[in-house]
């Protein structure tokens, strides 16, 4: 009664296609169903829908096909498809991924781009997300902080905000090639918003935040930036107060120049002269002795000369062939 019971309720799943079936394809192209029982270095026994058991020699097995096993694929193909499809969505609506974050920092250049496109098809909806990533204190590499720039290089034009970033970003980063590479952004955009936040940097007296600026300017190395700076080099100034003089009454000194070789006494006075200078120093020229690597003191003139230089208004000292070793090395942007 019981095995009777129990072939009802296997025909019954069989009939309504709940339970699937093993495949043990053979040598000579023939295929047995059913369940696999047994399985060893000496054959296959398969239980098939009519309790019949078949017992195949392994030299007659070309293929076994385990049902559970198909199942087990395809649930895992239909979860990856899922997954990748969610992923789409999540850069379609400007939404980054922990998964995407990581592809961002693979050392698989393949799979960095991939993930880049999927960010830039978001749109302008991934740019504040981006901006996100850029903040010292986000948990994400060199490669993909260099990533997460060169994806706002293919969103321009960006809001001030980014603009602002990516002044940040030039200066304060703590990897020197993601300062380069953001500087790199700001050079390839024309980015004015960003060249002027830079630019408002000029006066600093911190040392450290004056060589990262002088570092930043240098790679963007844009004429309009250098001649601000020359512009605001201020003209040094001197002044001189001088007491009640005295010490007319005895010559200080003589001078050979009398008719038949006499001597004419000189006299001046004994005070000494109490002034002050003004201007012969400034943050500004500080940054440009950074920028050029020259010291050419305080004096405007001398910084106008350096400019002109350096644009081709007059001979060349050699500075646009040593401007970027970048560009030295003949790396791609």
């Amino acid at each position: 009664m019981k095995l009777h019971l129990l072939a009802l309720c296997w025909a019954g799943l069989l009939a309504a296609g709940a339970l699937a079936e093993d495949v043990v394809t053979l040598t000579d192209g023939s295929a047995v169903k059913g369940t696999i029982i047994k399985e060893d270095a000496d054959g296959v026994v398969v239980q098939q829908s009519d309790w019949n058991l078949r017992v195949l020699l392994r030299a007659s097995v070309a293929k076994v096909e385990r049902a559970a096993e198909g199942a087990q694929k395809a649930g895992e193909e239909k979860k990856g498809s899922a997954k990748s499809d969610a992923a789409s969505k999540n850069a379609q609506a400007g939404k980054i991924s922990t998964d995407e974050i990581k592809a961002l920092s693979s050392p698989n250049l393949e799979v960095r781009k991939a993930a880049m496109a999927r960010l830039v098809a978001g749109g302008k909806d991934s740019i504040t997300n981006l901006l996100g990533m850029l903040n010292p204190k986000f948990p994400i590499d060199e490669i993909g902080r260099i990533s997460v720039l060169r994806c706002l290089a293919q969103l321009a034009p960006l809001p001030l905000q980014g603009s602002r970033t990516l002044a940040f970003v030039a200066i304060h980063d703590p990897f020197a090639e993601v300062r380069r590479e953001a500087c790199c952004v700001i050079r390839l955009l024309g980015d004015e918003k960003a060249e002027q936040e830079l630019g408002n940097q000029a006066a600093t007296e911190d040392p450290v935040l004056r060589r990262a600026l002088a570092a930043a300017l240098h790679e963007i190395d844009d004429p309009r930036l250098f001649y601000s700076l020359v512009a605001a080099v201020p003209p040094p100034s001197t002044n001189a107060n001088v007491s009640n003089q005295s010490g007319y009454n005895t010559p200080r000194m003589t001078l050979p120049v009398g008719p038949l070789g006499g001597r004419v006494p000189v006299f001046l006075p004994s005070d000494q002269l109490s002034g002050s200078s003004m201007g012969i120093d400034s943050p500004v020229a500080e940054l440009l002795k950074l920028i050029a690597n020259k010291n050419l003191g305080c004096l405007p003139a001398a910084w106008q000369n350096w400019y002109k230089e350096k644009v081709g208004a007059s001979a060349s000292d050699g500075y646009n062939e040593k401007r970027s070793l970048r560009e030295i090395m003949g790396l791609p942007y």
